[in-house]
């Protein structure tokens, strides 16, 4: 009874402290929301009823409404009835496209966004599957002016058997432009089968390419990716081996290669810069030490085993050349990633770190198996 009592007590002195909070926090809060949550939180109070117009993040998801009439009425609902005056920080919209048509959507969004300053834009299409194979148009993420647009992040439907976005040959980006990310794009490429995309986006930073392609069917196809501001750059996708990879990034201070096949790509510069390198590849690579010629000033670098063993095969004909030039002398971290599926003893790692890490007596090693980070001493398995 008592502590009944104590709790109807408690209950009476319970207080709205959620109502209570300051605008700004309960903004904050809903940023984290979908826009569709948000506006239904606001009916939950007075005080909260326009403070959907002021979201400055909004996120626009087709997979929570009832249909795609349902989609677009609400998108155009949200923006017309949204305080004009307050800036975008982030727009992202995961749009789905059954006609060329609704393409309007799309591009009154980015209308809007471009109008209001937003910061981050996250543009994500899918295509209706009677029009896999058949649905695909020239894309211009460009096609407006963004004054301070830091980021952007597009992506393709990875369901269909091509890219449904195609870029034009070069992107005029604006100069605040620092974030790129592409998914599963298609670039179009010259006369002369080449494509250059990036060398006018004088400001970039970070680039991300993922299961990207040209246009094209011919065989002696090249991408360049020339930029000499860019300091990151991630290359997914194992259909990248269709064509050949040109690197022209002497400011290049980090490179990620996921499913790159080596003999595939090279580099027109020097990397003088680069500090980190991470190479996951189930792929053949007949020139992997090459690669360990271009990567020998590196500082840190994650390699998995799936990796290490394409340079197993041709070790013996690396340990011909192993003192033609000293590799690694900066390395300080070395991190090789085990793959659970794959039979690969740690008598094979041993002998590949000894031939790599020839010149790198302070280097620390680290092995993740299951997860987990563990020190590796290579006096272990002598």
């Amino acid at each position: 009874m008592e502590r009944l009592s104590l709790c109807r007590r408690n209950r009476r002195d319970d207080k709205d402290r959620l109502s209570e909070l300051p605008n700004n926090l309960l903004l904050h809060i809903m940023s984290f929301m979908e826009t569709r949550d948000a506006i239904q939180t606001c009916v939950l109070a007075k005080r909260w009823k326009n403070l959907c117009k002021r979201l400055n993040n909004l996120s626009f998801n087709f997979e929570y409404s009832r249909s795609r009439n349902n989609f677009q009425d609400f998108v155009y609902w949200t923006l017309f009835r949204r305080d004009h005056s307050i800036s975008l920080l982030k727009l992202r919209i995961y749009s789905y496209f059954s006609c060329y048509r609704q393409l309007e959507l799309l591009y009154c969004v980015m209308e809007y966004a471009a109008m209001h300053n937003v910061q981050h834009l996250d543009i994500d299409m899918d295509v209706d599957i009677e029009l896999i194979g058949r649905f695909s148009f020239e894309f211009d993420p460009f096609v407006y002016f963004y004054p301070s647009l830091t980021t952007l992040r597009l992506s393709g439907d990875i369901f269909c058997p091509t890219p449904t976005l195609k870029l034009p040959k070069i992107l005029k980006s604006p100069v605040s432009l620092e974030t790129l990310r592409l998914v599963y794009v298609s670039f179009t490429t010259s006369e002369n089968n080449i494509a250059d995309p990036f060398s006018n986006c004088n400001f970039l930073n970070t680039l991300v390419l993922v299961l990207c392609s040209l246009d094209k069917d011919e065989n002696d196809k090249f991408f360049h990716i020339s930029n000499s501001n860019l300091s990151n750059l991630v290359l997914v996708g194992s259909t990248c081996d269709v064509f050949k990879i040109v690197l022209s990034t002497p400011n290049l201070r980090s490179l990620t290669l996921n499913q790159i096949c080596s003999d595939r790509i090279s580099f027109a510069c020097n990397l003088l810069f680069l500090e980190e390198i991470i190479i996951d590849s189930c792929l053949y690579n007949p020139v992997c030490s090459i690669w360990l010629d271009v990567f020998s000033n590196v500082k840190k670098m994650t390699i998995t085993t799936c990796t290490l063993d394409t340079v197993l095969d041709d070790l013996a004909g690396l340990e011909i050349r192993i003192t033609q030039s000293p590799r690694f002398a900066r390395l300080e971290s070395l991190i090789v990633k085990k793959d659970p599926c794959m039979e690969f003893s740690d008598v094979k790692v041993n002998r590949i770190l000894k031939y790599i890490l020839q010149n790198s007596p302070l280097a620390r090693v680290d092995l993740v198996k299951n997860g987990k980070l563990y020190p590796y001493s290579i006096l272990n398995y002598r």
